[in-house]
């Protein structure tokens, strides 16, 4: 199954909402520079290889325990789970700019979108036998390729819930539901774009997440359905 190429994610364009409360709309030197994007990309990459044994035995292990840790929380909060996030942000390489990083009572949106996106895929990751996070693809990619392999009947609605969900508790349960469907056929998904998009679908830039994802989905189903069929389905 061949698919296309997204767009650029709204959230590689554009890092930090400038309507988060704290922002600092100024010049930043680049330890203040937003690393959100990079370092969920970095993090998944190391964890997905060692998870599949692509190291040693020890950090395969440790690797595995992580994940399973994770696992538990696939679609709750970082305000839910305080103890975990300290974990997640430990485990980030690279970890977050000092801009991105809080030092309130109540997390930052990086350090939601960080959690929410590791948390999920952990839960992607279960007994994986293959890479769940990958290069460039977004969530309607993904879904687009989804839809190519199986009935949209019970898809789109899943997806539409996603897009009409206004409270973050409810976002991530609905993508937890989507994640589930994706790793029942083994497609990955780029995680750090991913944990981008959650970032922006709390603040101003909501709809430009929802146009990209909804464009993509559409692009890769055309694609899919113009593409000559392979020898196994022909």
């Amino acid at each position: 199954m061949t698919e296309t190429t997204p767009s650029p994610s709204p959230a590689a364009v554009q890092q930090d909402d400038p309507g988060t409360p704290g922002a600092d709309t100024g010049a930043v030197d680049d330890a203040a520079k937003p690393n959100l994007t990079q370092s969920l990309f970095g993090t998944a990459a190391r964890l997905q290889a060692s998870y599949l044994g692509q190291r040693d035995r020890s950090e395969q292990a440790e690797a595995r325990a992580f994940l399973a840790g994770l696992r538990r929380a696939a679609g709750r909060r970082a305000a839910d789970e305080p103890m975990l996030l300290h974990s997640v942000l430990a485990a980030l390489t690279p970890p977050l700019s000092a801009k991105e990083q809080g030092s309130g009572d109540a997390p930052t949106p990086s350090e939601s979108a960080a959690f929410a996106a590791l948390t999920l895929f952990a839960w992607h990751m279960q007994s994986a036998t293959a890479p769940m996070h990958t290069e460039k693809r977004s969530l309607g990619t993904a879904l687009g390729l989804l839809m190519s392999k199986r009935s949209s009947q019970s898809l789109k609605p899943r997806f539409d819930a996603l897009q009409l969900a206004r409270t973050e508790r409810s976002r991530l349960q609905h993508a937890r539901s989507l994640i589930s469907l994706l790793r029942t056929e083994s497609i990955a998904l780029d995680y750090g774009r991913f944990a981008g998009d959650l970032r922006s679908l709390g603040g101003s830039r909501r709809q430009t997440v929802l146009l990209q994802w909804g464009r993509d989905l559409a692009n890769q189903l055309q694609h899919s359905r113009s593409a000559p069929p392979t020898p196994a389905q022909s």
